[in-house]
């Protein structure tokens, strides 16, 4: 959907300066919402919360004040693990990847 909006909605805006949609992709961020009913995901054990909100608050920044890119993915990892996982999924076939999310939600 970030996707389509940002195509669909680039020519729009003030000024012909179009309207931008992006994503931010973090992991595990330190809220309340990380734990339900006091029991954390096994995913969260085997990864880490490495993020706080004002990581993700300062990734909001830096992404409503880049410059144009063009021909690049609306959707912004946030966060050192979350980019290699980014990356690495980017190079990974499906089942592959597939294979490491499962382990990581043991």
């Amino acid at each position: 959907m970030t996707e389509a909006l940002d195509i669909e909605w680039r020519r729009d805006g003030i000024r012909g300066q179009g309207i931008r949609v992006r994503s931010l992709l973090p992991l595990f961020v330190a809220t309340e919402m990380v734990t339900r009913d006091g029991v954390r995901a096994a995913s969260v054990g085997s990864l880490g919360v490495r993020l706080t909100a004002d990581d993700v608050a300062a990734a909001a920044w830096k992404v409503v004040h880049e410059g144009r890119r063009r021909l690049t993915s609306p959707h912004r990892p946030v966060g050192r693990q979350t980019k290699a996982l980014a990356a690495l999924s980017a190079v990974t076939p499906d089942w592959a990847s597939r294979i490491v999310v499962s382990r990581l939600a043991r």
